[in-house]
């Protein structure tokens, strides 16, 4: 292997034309949302095209990897020997040392994401960083099979209720965001959950990236449940939201909306769907893991790592 064809720089972010990138979240177009955040993009190019790139927001003396988003870490779209990773690394925090960083943050997405990761926090920490929290997450395989054989027996029995009940399920416009906003923030308020978006960001986010896809599921015409998700690639969606109103509790009218979605995803080519973590700051939160687990959920690791300049 000849490692001197291979090259590292540091731009300012407004700078970066070609940039490839094979994660919604990890994007230029994405990164772009957050402009009023100061950045600061390393990359590696192999014979003159860009292989590797990451990018950090500077906020008070912190380099933080990602800002808003449910991931970051590197963006890595072609093979790379180990050694070369580890010496980005090394070439990375010495430029931000120099900048005057104290303090970096790396969240990556989850294991079920790309067989690199593994590779890519071992690196990490051989080159000193900590691991920061150690999450779980949970996912589904999205195979050539229903999804009533991924979930447990009392699920089946929910998602049969429902169907009898006549609800049914469907992808809605943007124009319907506000019908089923207003049910998201009834169901986080009576589980006690943030609410991590304002109606404006999620309905400029919807508007301006398609990836962001809207269902709803259905009594007649009125509107029990919503899921908001987000295709992170060709192959991954991302499950952002998940609510239903609670006098339909009894129906699990959330069920049936991940059927629909299973079935939507798995038509169109995806091999996950991404549940989101279980767990904060390394603690597990049992009932939203064993709620999961239920749906027909696999876990999988998710890590974020730090490192004192």
């Amino acid at each position: 292997m000849v490692y001197n064809e291979y090259s590292f720089s540091s731009i300012n972010f407004n700078q970066v034309s070609n940039y490839p990138s094979n994660l919604l979240f990890l994007s230029k177009r994405f990164l772009k949302v957050q402009n009023e955040i100061e950045k600061r993009h390393f990359l590696i190019d192999y014979k003159g095209n860009t292989i590797l790139t990451l990018t950090f927001s500077i906020i008070d003396k912190k380099a933080i990897s990602p800002y808003r988003a449910p991931l970051g870490g590197l963006n890595q779209v072609g093979e790379l020997p180990i050694e070369i990773i580890e010496e980005f690394i090394y070439f990375t925090q010495q430029k931000l040392k120099n900048e005057g960083i104290s303090l970096v943050v790396l969240n990556f997405a989850p294991f079920c994401y790309s067989h690199r990761l593994k590779k890519q926090i071992q690196t990490f920490l051989k080159c000193g960083w900590e691991i920061d929290n150690s999450d779980v997450g949970l996912f589904l395989e999205l195979k050539n099979k229903s999804y009533w054989q991924s979930i447990d027996p009392g699920s089946k029995n929910r998602l049969n209720k429902a169907k009898k009940a006549g609800f049914y399920c469907k992808k809605i416009h943007v124009d319907e965001l506000d019908s089923a906003y207003k049910i998201l923030v009834s169901n986080r308020i009576r589980n006690d959950f943030p609410i991590t978006m304002k109606f404006e960001d999620l309905n400029f986010m919807c508007q301006n990236f398609k990836e962001y896809e809207l269902f709803a599921a259905y009594d007649d015409e009125k509107m029990i449940s919503m899921a908001v998700c987000i295709q992170v690639s060709d192959k991954i969606s991302y499950l952002f939201y998940l609510a239903d109103l609670h006098e339909y509790r009894s129906f699990s009218p959330n069920i049936l909306m991940l059927n629909y979605i299973y079935d939507h995803y798995l038509e169109a080519g995806f091999e996950i769907l991404d549940l989101g973590v279980v767990s904060e700051k390394s603690v597990i939160n049992r009932g939203l893991f064993d709620f999961k687990k239920n749906l027909g959920g696999s876990t999988s690791k998710k890590y974020g790592l730090i490192k004192y300049l």
